[in-house]
């Protein structure tokens, strides 16, 4: 998905909690009395608060996870590995690719094995639009696509802040907190 302050970001409606439909899916799938999960979190601070609330929230539907709470370092050597897993994702100059690293059949960070033909034409095809609004219209699709299949759940896009003196001329927070000294400048 597309954040917010990129140029092709397109507003997906929001889901409603629908915690009797989400049973009866469970029910259909051969889980009348609910399923049990893992889900695997690294344990630095905001992931576990994001990972807690998410177990809290299935737990009205009859899914209940166990966090597995694994330290940082060795979390990110597994990353991909575990059948539930929570990762997050951080800025790409151009929306699609994250897109492209995340969710294109068989590319190397795939971690949710996520595979649609449809999904991956589209992406073909957002790729090779250079005009914003016409590339927005295709990742409109793409996001709508994701929503429909829903190989992850997107709980939050975190906010990421910086501070500068006012005396600091040019500065601007970069989405990806890169920092470029060359358009600075110092008030005298």
């Amino acid at each position: 998905m597309s954040a917010p302050f990129t140029p092709k970001y397109y507003k997906l409606p929001p889901f409603n909690s629908d915690v009797a439909k989400a049973k009866q899916l469970l029910a259909e799938a051969g889980h009348p009395a609910g399923i049990d999960v893992e889900l695997a979190c690294p344990n630095s601070g905001w992931h576990l608060a994001i990972c807690q609330v998410m177990v809290q929230q299935w737990a009205d539907a009859g899914i209940r996870a166990r966090l597995n709470v694994i330290p940082s370092a060795e979390y990110n050597k597994i990353w991909k590995d575990p059948p539930l897993g929570f990762t997050d994702w951080s800025h790409r100059p151009l929306g699609v690719m994250r897109l492209s690293l995340a969710y294109r059949t068989g590319v190397p960070w795939n971690e949710s094995q996520y595979s649609n033909p449809e999904f991956d034409k589209l992406l073909d095809q957002a790729e090779a639009t250079a005009d914003v609004e016409k590339r927005r219209a295709v990742v409109a699709k793409l996001e709508e696509v994701l929503q429909d299949d829903g190989p992850m759940v997107q709980p939050i896009w975190r906010k990421v802040f910086c501070f500068a003196d006012q005396k600091l001329e040019g500065f601007r927070m970069h989405p990806a907190q890169y920092i470029f000294c060359e358009e600075y400048g110092v008030e005298a």
